[in-house]
């Protein structure tokens, strides 16, 4: 089971970096519109984001859809974590606090009792 936990992770890194692309790309200044959509980060993005669909679909075959839906939330983190390290994005009170519920929300739902 761990190296389905692995793979899932792995797409939720992959799609949280396409994601960034994408924000980089949307803004950036383009020579036209047709550049807006065919340019190396919007291509790139949505190459990872196929990439970490393939990862997610093969991680559902060896845990339960509701174990990689608490993996999936880690998006909701790693996103503006790596918007704030790489696009020096800003982040404010309520975007800690949300990432806190985020964290003992997974911690909550993986303890057995």
């Amino acid at each position: 089971m761990i190296k389905y936990v692995i793979m899932k992770v792995l797409g939720v890194a992959v799609a949280a970096t396409s994601q960034i692309l994408l924000k980089k790309s949307a803004g950036m200044e383009h020579k036209s519109r047709i550049y807006e959509y065919l340019n190396i980060y919007v291509i790139f993005g949505y190459g990872l984001l196929v990439l970490s669909t393939l990862f997610s679909i093969f991680a559902l075959k060896g845990i339960t859809l509701a174990l990689s839906m608490v993996i999936e939330s880690l998006n909701y983190i790693l996103i503006p974590i790596a918007s704030k390290l790489f696009l020096n994005e800003k982040m404010n009170q309520k975007q800690y606090i949300g990432m806190m519920v985020i964290v003992v929300g997974a911690i909550v739902f993986n303890i057995n009792l």
